[in-house]
């Protein structure tokens, strides 16, 4: 049998205090690269302006805007 959850849906990405400021970070899958995790990240002095810049980096992830890998590619 499923269990069935109430309350609130767990939410996508977190804050977190950075000394006088706020560090807002998104989930945003799995590096093919490196097969690491990644993260949308961005940082507010202004407590007001941190559930902005979580929507717009949420939305960013939904519409797959983010790059691909973060590590780069040595020519030889």
């Amino acid at each position: 049998m499923v269990a069935k959850t109430r309350g609130r849906r767990r939410e996508r990405g977190y804050v977190r205090r950075r000394g006088n400021s706020f560090q807002v970070l998104v989930y945003s899958g799995v590096d093919p690269l490196t097969g690491k995790d990644s993260y949308l990240t961005e940082s507010a002095k202004d407590k007001r302006q941190v559930e902005k810049i979580r929507t717009r980096l949420l939305a960013q992830v939904d519409q797959q805007r983010q790059a691909t890998t973060k590590a780069s590619r040595v020519r030889p």
